[in-house]
């Protein structure tokens, strides 16, 4: 099996990131469900399109993927107070989201389904990733939502995101954020310099139909029901 990427390896290294998880997985060493399996050959393969298909419409940036696993690490856990410490999987899911590019500079996947069980760090990765989208992510006027059944439910993530902007805004991104004019209070997150923002959206209570997303998280999203539908359906 691992003759079968050699040329994946060569090319991007086997310390990258997403190839050293899916050669764990591949291998035996680290244990996978059937989805995440599915995922990784599937990566590998996509991998070895970028080699050996010049007609294939699909980049792969692992340098893109290394600067926001670096970010990560400057993040906070809220309850420890400890700095994240991103495991293999959760790495590999941040390459699938912000690694894949189409060759016209649009993203690859433009849904994704996360699913883990809880304690599993869902939290860390997703307020990882929206932040990160929010500061870093290319582009202007990004509106940025995350959305849930209620308020309530919104209120673990957005709470690691508003902790963690607070220390980097009086430590290590104190003159960043001047410069970019990155602003934060309990019900949005702004970046003026690039007219970008981030707002919470409820099923029960704050529509979305006036909006659209650049890029939105429906959290806990199986506790949606068809009554629900309407407000879904109007996330564009």
């Amino acid at each position: 099996m691992m003759n079968d990427y050699s040329d994946v390896i060569q090319k991007y290294g086997e310390n990258e990131p997403s190839i050293e998880y899916c050669l764990k997985v591949l291998s035996g060493e680290i244990v996978a469900g059937q989805k995440m399996t599915q995922a990784v050959k599937r990566h590998m393969n996509d991998l070895k399109k970028t080699i050996q298909d010049s007609t294939y419409q699909y980049i792969y940036k692992p340098k893109l993927v290394s600067k926001i696993i670096r970010f990560s690490s400057l993040l906070k856990d809220v309850s420890s107070g400890e700095n994240f410490q991103l495991v293999s999987f959760q790495k590999f899911i941040l390459s699938q989201l912000v690694g894949w590019w189409n060759i016209d500079g649009t993203v690859k996947y433009k849904y994704s389904y996360i699913s883990m069980a809880r304690a599993q760090g869902k939290s860390q990765v997703l307020s990882v990733y929206l932040m990160f989208q929010l500061i870093f992510a290319k582009g202007v006027s990004k509106d940025i939502g995350l959305g849930s059944i209620d308020t309530e439910h919104t209120k673990v993530l957005y709470r690691y995101m508003s902790y963690n902007f607070e220390l980097l805004e009086k430590g290590l991104f104190s003159s960043l954020f001047k410069e970019l004019g990155v602003e934060f209070n309990k019900q949005e997150m702004r970046v003026v310099k690039t007219s970008s923002v981030l707002n919470k959206f409820s099923a029960k209570s704050t529509p979305t139909d006036s909006r659209h997303f650049t890029t939105f998280v429906l959290d806990e999203a199986m506790l949606l029901s068809n009554r629900d539908k309407d407000w879904l359906d109007s996330v564009t």
